[in-house]
């Protein structure tokens, strides 16, 4: 999923992520690594690993949530924002 934009959540406590799925899938409760803006395979220093809490599409102005989001979609995902700043990669954790 390539992160895009940081949206405030429902009662402003954290961020939402939005972004695309490139391949794959994400869902509720996955554990997945979020890799930062300055990452590298060489320091691996600037990444962390989060679980996914929730998932949701956008129709209009409202939140749907979604039990899977596949290739293709453009999504918003919950528990992942604790290490982004602007944008940011995550990948499945293994």
């Amino acid at each position: 999923v390539n992160i895009c934009k940081l949206f405030p959540s429902d009662d402003c406590s954290g961020f939402d992520a939005l972004g695309r799925v490139l391949s794959g899938t994400v869902r509720p409760g996955e554990r997945v690594r979020v890799l930062g803006e300055n990452y590298s395979p060489d320091d691996e220093e600037d990444s962390t690993v989060a679980s996914v809490s929730s998932v949701w599409i956008f129709q209009g102005r409202y939140r749907i949530p979604i039990s899977l989001g596949k290739a293709g979609n453009w999504v918003l995902l919950g528990g992942v924002d604790s290490s982004i700043v602007k944008t940011a990669t995550v990948v499945h954790e293994s």
